[in-house]
């Protein structure tokens, strides 16, 4: 699947992939790479974006989880994501959209894992859209007790 591709056409061409298909790993020739180094790669996010202007910092080895990755990794990742969010303040002031910028990734558990797009680690950054995690934000969080 290749170009700018709606979150609903990527979900749907993603289940009619094999099993063990990652859609990270063959990342090349399917997504616009802006910058890189030997441990990760950051790209346009152009198959299934959520935001406008949504790229992702993948790691080139197939990773689930960040603590899979090697001290190398982290000290290469930590690089890329310093380069990337000067370059990508840059870009948002050109192309003048307000606003800060967001840079997370999601954990999940195996129950949750199987449901998944991609099982591939992977750092999203985009433009701050605080209404994005609207869904899943709880108004009575400040009162749980540890």
């Amino acid at each position: 699947m290749k170009g700018n591709v709606p979150r609903n056409q990527y979900e749907s061409w993603l289940k009619t992939m094999p099993a063990d298909y990652c859609a990270f790993c063959d990342i090349k020739g399917e997504q616009k790479v802006i910058e890189e180094n030997e441990g990760w790669v950051w790209v346009v996010n152009r198959r299934g974006a959520y935001l406008p202007y949504q790229t992702l910092i993948i790691p080139r080895r197939h990773i689930v989880e960040l603590s899979e990755c090697t001290p190398e990794e982290l000290t290469l990742m930590q690089e890329l994501i310093q380069e990337a969010t000067q370059d990508y303040k840059k870009l948002m002031e050109e192309k003048k959209v307000p606003g800060k910028i967001m840079i997370f990734w999601r954990f999940r558990d195996e129950s949750t894992r199987k449901n998944k797009s991609t099982d591939h680690l992977h750092l999203n950054l985009m433009p701050y859209k605080g209404e994005i995690f609207d869904h899943i934000l709880d108004p009575d969080a400040h009162l749980t007790n540890f």
